[in-house]
Formats: C-alpha cells, structure tokens, sequence
C-alpha cells in the first residue's frame, strides 16, 4: 500500500514561487532525468481518481519519496 501527504508543489511562475495544490495534489520526482531541464514524475489527485505519469520543470518544487533498502 503507498499512501501520500498532499503537499502540492511550487509553482515559480506565481509572485514569490508560492506553493499551490496544498491539500488536494500530490507531485512527486521520479528517478530519471528527462532532459536538462525535466525529469520523470507522478501526480497524484488526492480524490484517488487519477495518476498520471509524466514528465515536470526541475524548477516546479515537487516532492521526493526517500525508500529503504
């Protein structure tokens, strides 16, 4: 079972990179650079309906899971 803290991300292009999404999203790096500026993520709706699995702006402020070996 994987379960999330919506925490939302940060968005540079609003006044002082505000954070937005707090509560209802969750965004999360994944593991593989996609190019300089992106790398492969996952989004979360916290209402469980979607997960999409993409690409983010490195600049965009998502969130890191850290797994135990």
């Amino acid at each position: 079972m994987f379960s999330a803290l919506l925490a939302g991300n940060r968005n540079p292009d609003y006044i002082g990179s505000n954070f937005n999404n707090l509560g209802n999203n969750a965004f999360f790096w994944g593991s593989t650079e996609y190019y300089s500026g992106g790398a492969n993520d996952l989004y979360f709706y916290g209402d469980g309906s979607y997960i999409y699995f993409g690409y983010g702006y490195k600049e965009d402020g998502f969130s890191v899971r850290c797994v135990k070996d």
